[in-house]
């Protein structure tokens, strides 16, 4: 995710991390001020092999999702 926003701002920008507790879960909010991604495509981003850069893999967010839904029923 700091790697994606990073090439989302190559001429710099702002990241930030804010967490709180929501019942027995913890949220974790992203926030960026790079290029953004259009509204008709966000659903997609965390799809395996789908990405928006020219080099990219699509594996990167994908691969997040399916470790944090690991978490979250390991945890449950």
């Amino acid at each position: 995710m700091i790697r994606n926003a990073r090439d989302a701002m190559p001429d710099g920008g702002f990241l930030r991390f804010s967490a709180g507790q929501m019942g027995d879960y913890i949220e974790l909010l992203v926030a960026d001020n790079g290029v953004g991604i259009s509204p008709e495509k966000v659903h997609l981003i965390m799809e395996l092999l789908y990405s928006t850069k020219a080099r990219g893999i699509g594996l990167g967010l994908a691969i997040t999702r399916a470790i944090l839904e690991k978490i979250m029923v390991a945890y449950a």
